[in-house]
C-alpha cells in the first residue's frame, strides 16, 4: 500500500518544487593523467537542502537507484565507481527506513588512459540519473548531464592527480619532496620498526641461524650477514611490487594458515638440528657444483627471505602509509625501490646482530658449553614455531604449548649437567632455567582484567540500525591471524577504564580472516590497509577518527575523547 502512496505523491509534486534552484547539481574536478596511467576523479553531487535522492543500490526494489552512465571513449576507460554508503531515514510516507543521499555526495571515479594516447584534453560525457524526494513528495525520475575534462599529459610528465598520496597522517608533504627523499624516509621508518615489540621474536631466529652457520672469519660472517639482509630486502621489495600492482592487505595473504604451518614446520626442523638429531648441510652433489663458499650465502639469503616474510604482517600497520602510497602510485619499479629502502632500514641492525652471533662459534666446538647453547637455541626455535601458529591455535592450546616449551626447556637445561662444571656456568644455567620455569607457570595462570568486550559481528543491518537509533559506532577491523589484534584484545580492551568509556557505543567487529564480500566491501569503503584498524563513527555514520595498529590504554582513550568531544 505504501508503494502506491509513493507513486501518488508524484501528482501535484511540481507545485512544491523550487522553480529557481535545481534539485541536484553535479560538479567534477578536472584531472590530469599520463598515457597508460590511472587517475581518480572526484565527482560531487549536491542535493538541495530538504530533499534527497535514492541510494546507488537501494535495498527496496521499487526505488529508482541513483546511477552514472558515460558514453564510451576510446582513449579513456572508467574502471571503478566508488559510491559512499547511504544514510537511513524513516520518511513520513514509508513504513520502513529508506536508504538515501542528502546534502553533498562524493563519488570517486577511477579512470585508466590507454597507452599511446596523444596529449590533449578529452571529455568524459554522461548523465546522472536520479529520483528526488522530500518528506512529502517525490518527483519523477530525471537526469542531469555530466561532463568531465581529462588532460592527458606527455609521456614523461607525471602529476599529483595521477599519483594521489594518502590524505591523512601528514604524509602529503612526504611525497612532494621527491622520490629519493621518500626512500630516505622509508629507510628511517624501517629502522624505527626495530623498536616495535612485534619484531623482537625475529632476534632468536637470527642468533640461532648465525650461531650455527657463521664461520670464524669476520669476512665470511659479514658476507652471510649481508646476504641475510639482501633476503629481507628482496622479500619486502616483492611486497612493494604487489602493493603497486594491486594494493590491499598484505597480511591476509602472508598469514594464510597453510603459510603459517609451513613456517612453524621450518622452525621445528631447524630446532631438531640444534638438539643434535641431524646436521644442517647442503647436499654433497650441490656443494661440488658450487664455487667455494657460495652455499653459505645462499642459505643466509633464503633465511633472510623467510624472516622478512614472517615480519611483514607484523609491521604492516606501521607501514600503512607506504602501502597506500605505492598502491595509488601503480608503479612496480618505484614500489620495489621504496620497499627495498624500507627493508634495508629494517634489516640493518641484523647485520650487527649476525656479527655478534657469529662469535658463538669461537667457543669450544666440543664440550658441554656449546651443547648447552645449541639446546637453548633449539628451545627458542620451538617457541618460534608456536609464535607462528598463534593466529590459528585456540588460546588455551597456545598457552599450554608455550608453557610446555618453557617449563620443558627450563628443566632440560637445569639438569643438563652444566652446573657441575663450574660455579659460573651453574649460575648461568640456573638463571636461564628459572626464567623458563617462571614463564611457563605464568602462561598457565588465568588472565587478569575485565571480561571481553561485547562485539557484534558486522552485518549491513547492524550499521543501519545504529544510524536509525542515532548511536555512535566503533568499527574494529580484525583477523584471527593478526598478532597485534590479540594483544589489543588481551590488554587495552580488557582495561576497566576503556570498557567504561565504550558504554553507549555499538561495538562492531569486522572479521577479515576469510574473504567475505560484504566485509571486504566495508574494508574498501574505509580504505583499511592493515589490521587492527579502529574506526570511530558518529550517530549519522560519519567517520570521526581512526587508529591503526596496537594502541595502549591512554592513547586509545585520548583518541576516543577526540572523536566524540562535545557529543551528547
Amino acid at each position: 500500500m505504501w508503494v502506491w502512496a509513493v507513486a501518488l505523491l508524484w501528482v501535484g509534486a511540481w507545485a512544491q518544487i523550487p522553480s529557481v534552484l535545481p534539485l541536484v547539481q553535479v560538479e567534477a574536478v578536472p584531472v590530469e593523467a599520463n598515457p597508460g596511467g590511472e587517475a581518480e576523479i572526484l565527482l560531487r553531487i549536491d542535493v538541495l537542502p530538504g530533499w534527497h535522492i535514492n541510494a546507488h543500490r537501494p535495498s527496496q526494489g521499487f526505488l529508482v537507484p541513483t546511477t552514472l552512465k558515460f558514453a564510451e571513449l576510446s582513449e579513456i576507460q572508467i574502471v571503478e565507481e566508488r559510491w559512499p554508503d547511504p544514510k537511513v531515514r524513516r520518511l513520513r510516507f514509508s513504513e520502513v527506513p529508506l536508504e538515501l543521499y542528502e546534502g553533498a555526495v562524493e563519488v570517486i571515479l577511477r579512470i585508466r588512459v590507454k597507452p599511446g594516447v596523444p596529449p590533449g584534453t578529452y571529455v568524459l560525457r554522461g548523465e546522472l540519473r536520479y529520483q528526488a524526494c522530500n518528506d512529502e513528495v517525490c518527483v519523477p525520475p530525471t537526469s542531469v548531464e555530466v561532463a568531465i575534462p581529462v588532460e592527458v599529459r606527455a609521456e614523461e610528465a607525471r602529476t599529483a592527480a595521477e599519483v594521489k598520496p594518502p590524505s591523512e597522517g601528514g604524509t602529503t608533504e612526504l611525497w612532494t619532496h621527491g622520490f629519493l627523499w621518500a626512500m630516505g624516509a622509508a629507510f628511517l621508518v624501517g629502522l624505527g620498526l626495530n623498536l616495535t615489540p612485534c619484531v623482537y621474536p625475529m632476534v632468536p631466529v637470527t642468533v640461532a641461524f648465525f650461531a650455527k652457520a657463521a664461520g670464524a672469519r669476520l669476512a665470511r660472517t659479514l658476507g652471510l650477514a649481508l646476504a641475510y639482509l639482501l633476503g629481507i630486502a628482496l622479500t619486502y621489495s616483492a611486497l612493494g611490487v604487489l602493493a603497486a600492482l594491486g594494493g590491499g592487505m598484505l597480511g591476509m595473504a602472508l598469514q594464510h594458515p597453510a603459510v603459517l604451518v609451513f613456517l612453524a614446520a621450518v622452525m621445528v626442523v631447524l630446532s631438531l638440528s640444534f638438539f643434535g638429531l641431524y646436521t644442517l648441510r647442503a647436499p654433497a652433489g650441490l656443494l661440488r657444483r658450487l664455487p667455494r663458499g657460495r652455499a653459505g650465502p645462499a642459505g643466509a639469503l633464503l633465511m633472510g627471505a623467510v624472516v622478512g616474510l614472517v615480519a611483514a604482517p607484523c609491521v604492516g600497520p606501521a607501514t600503512v602509509a607506504f602501502i597506500s602510497y605505492v598502491a595509488s602510485l601503480g608503479d612496480p619499479l618505484r614500489g620495489f625501490l621504496l620497499f627495498f629502502a624500507l627493508a634495508l632500514g629494517l634489516g640493518a641492525p641484523y647485520v650487527g646482530l649476525a656479527l655478534l652471533s657469529g662469535k658463538l662459534q669461537r667457543l669450544p666446538k666440543a664440550g658441554p658449553w656449546t651443547v648447552w647453547v645449541e639446546h637453548l637455541l633449539g628451545f627458542f626455535l620451538l617457541g618460534m614455531a608456536l609464535y607462528f601458529l598463534a593466529p590459528i591455535l585456540p588460546e588455551a592450546g597456545l598457552r599450554i604449548g608455550t608453557a610446555a616449551v618453557a617449563i620443558g626447556g627450563g628443566l632440560f637445561l637445569l639438569f643438563s649437567g652444566l652446573r657441575r662444571r663450574s660455579i659460573a656456568l651453574g649460575v648461568v644455567s640456573g638463571l636461564v632455567a628459572a626464567i623458563g620455569l617462571s614463564l611457563g607457570v605464568w602462561r598457565l595462570l588465568p588472565e587478569r582484567g575485565g571480561p571481553e568486550l561485547p562485539w557484534v559481528p558486522y552485518a549491513p543491518a547492524v550499521l543501519l540500525q545504529a544510524q536509525e537509533e542515532q548511536k555512535p559506532v566503533l568499527l574494529y577491523f580484525s583477523a584471527d591471524w593478526c598478532v597485534p589484534c590479540k594483544e589489543l584484545a588481551a590488554t587495552t580492551f580488557r582495561d576497566a577504564r576503556v570498557q567504561e568509556s565504550l558504554r553507549g557505543l555499538v561495538l562492531v567487529k569486522v572479521d577479515l580472516t576469510e574473504v567475505d564480500p560484504e566485509e571486504d566491501a566495508l574494508r574498501r569503503r574505509f580504505q583499511v590497509l592493515g589490521v587492527p584498524t579502529l574506526v570511530f563513527l558518529g550517530p549519522q555514520g560519519e567517520e570521526r577518527g581512526r587508529l591503526v595498529g596496537y594502541v595502549a590504554r591512554d592513547a586509545f582513550l585520548e583518541a576516543l575523547g577526540r572523536a566524540y568531544a562535545g557529543a551528547p
